[in-house]
């Protein structure tokens, strides 16, 4: 039960990574950029049962594919993203060992 999250969010990044792999060698460029923008509008509606607010981080990931201003911010927020979430659970590991002594 412990390591479920940590398996989950590595299952998703796997996930859109292979993903966006494919959408690169396989969608021509204006295509992608319009499913892009899709994506984004479907993820405003994310309250409706079909669509989610996923759509809208996804749509930026695969408009960044195309335009490097985009993807430099997409890295590098991805990056800030990653270090923070990694530092938290270090941060939570540290007072779950305090937490025991008590």
């Amino acid at each position: 039960m412990k390591g479920e999250g940590k398996k989950s969010a590595r299952n998703l990044r796997q996930t859109w990574s292979k993903a966006l792999r494919w959408m690169r060698r396989r969608i021509p460029t204006g295509l992608r950029t319009v499913l892009g923008i899709l994506l984004i509008v479907g993820g405003i509606f994310g309250f409706l049962p079909v669509l989610g607010f996923w759509m809208v981080p996804f749509g930026l990931a695969v408009i960044a594919l195309d335009y490097k201003v985009l993807s430099k911010r997409v890295r590098r927020r991805r990056r800030n993203h990653l270090k923070s979430t990694h530092e938290a659970a270090n941060w939570k590991k540290n007072e779950d060992k305090n937490d025991i002594g008590t």
